[in-house]
């Protein structure tokens, strides 16, 4: 279901991008703008009803890898000091006490609730600030209590309207829906994977006063002792700056790139090729898997390979299975291109030996930046 949905948007998402780079009247440019934007929040709602599809039926396993708590709440605050200031009002992140900076757990998970969260305290908010709070108390050895708090100033939820805040597919009225859009999946699914990591969310509003979330999880703590990194935030907030003004300047920066595209879509084979020619690479298109390894066995020169998952023949990880298994292509880049973007599916395509994954629909910058990252570690 994940990949029938994802592949046509990827598709619609592909075939607007283009039409932005073209020559437009500014009203047509807006029209693609606006789809733009509501593909996104399609995009949004398939994950959420996939996710909830998930935990309803008992489905969803939480990961238990190690993590760096620091990174994640630097993405958080990048993400939101933005968001905060294109609406001018604050967001302000307050650090307290000593807390543990690598610890066990599902960092995706994490994140996908803070940005839940985080999301809708900028949105209900039009004026004043939104303030993020973190703190920890010991448990044990072994664990610590992570505390958050998610304070805005926005338009509060009245008590009555609380108490069916947490359940699916509910706002706290139809004004609120009309007005600002969403659709009430966010928080119910925040509330369960909070549940599922075995801590609690609670709210304190009043309607007109804003609202404060208060979310605690129980983490394990790794082997590795250091605290959260608090005082290089700004730094880091500043690299990230640095880094979309490199991602702005990206248009020839796959020039002599031989690429093979292995993608059984022809609409999708199209995009991508265009997309990859006009940051300068040169494309190969292959139409399966098995045409990939007779393209291959050929002997021309390929830098990398962007592969699907999902094909006649011979499948994406049938493919690079064999790839694999011949010496001299032991350490061609290989990257997933696919719409099977679950958890488990980018594990899958990890034990089959590729050497990443870029989800569809296709975010254009985060493809070619995924494509010079595994360039740059195989020169190394």
């Amino acid at each position: 279901m994940n990949h029938e949905l994802r592949t046509p948007l990827n598709a619609i998402v592909g075939l607007v991008n283009l039409c932005l780079k073209t020559p437009l009247t500014d009203k047509q440019a807006d029209y693609l703008y606006q789809a733009k934007l509501a593909t996104h929040t399609l995009m949004s709602l398939i994950n959420q009803s996939l996710d909830y599809a998930k935990i309803e039926s008992g489905k969803l396993e939480l990961e238990c890898l190690e993590f760096d708590l620091s990174e994640l709440i630097h993405k958080i605050y990048a993400v939101f000091n933005m968001q905060a200031l294109d609406k001018n009002i604050e967001f302000n992140l307050h650090i307290d006490g000593e807390i543990n900076r690598y610890f066990l757990g599902d960092a995706l998970r994490v994140e996908q609730v803070l940005l839940n969260i985080c999301s809708n305290a900028i949105k209900f908010t039009d004026q004043g600030d939104v303030s993020f709070w973190i703190g920890a108390k010991e448990i044990n050895n072994n664990t610590q209590q992570i505390m958050i708090k998610i304070k805005d100033s926005g338009i509060g939820i009245s008590k009555e309207q609380q108490a069916t805040l947490f359940q699916s597919f509910q706002q706290a009225d139809n004004t609120t829906t009309r007005k600002y859009g969403g659709t009430g999946l966010g928080l119910a699914i925040s509330k369960q994977l909070v549940e599922l990591m075995g801590g609690s969310i609670v709210i304190n509003s009043d309607l007109g006063k804003g609202c404060e979330f208060v979310i605690t999880m129980p983490l394990l703590k790794s082997n590795q002792n250091a605290l959260f990194d608090c005082s290089s935030l700004m730094t880091r907030q500043k690299d990230s700056e640095q880094e979309k003004q490199v991602d702005n300047h990206q248009e020839h920066s796959l020039q002599g790139v031989n690429v093979l595209l292995v993608e059984d879509i022809e609409i999708n084979r199209m995009i991508a090729t265009e997309l990859l020619e006009n940051h300068g690479a040169k494309v190969t298109p292959s139409f399966d898997g098995q045409h990939a390894l007779d393209t291959l066995q050929a002997g021309d020169h390929f830098d990398v390979v962007l592969m699907d998952i999902q094909m006649p023949v011979m499948d994406g990880l049938q493919a690079t299975r064999a790839i694999r298994a011949m010496p001299k292509f032991e350490h061609l880049p290989i990257l997933a291109m696919t719409a099977n973007a679950m958890n488990e599916d980018i594990a899958n395509c990890q034990e089959a030996g590729m050497n990443g994954h870029i989800a569809k629909p296709i975010d254009e910058s985060n493809m070619i930046t995924r494509i010079l990252t595994v360039l740059s570690s195989s020169d190394a």
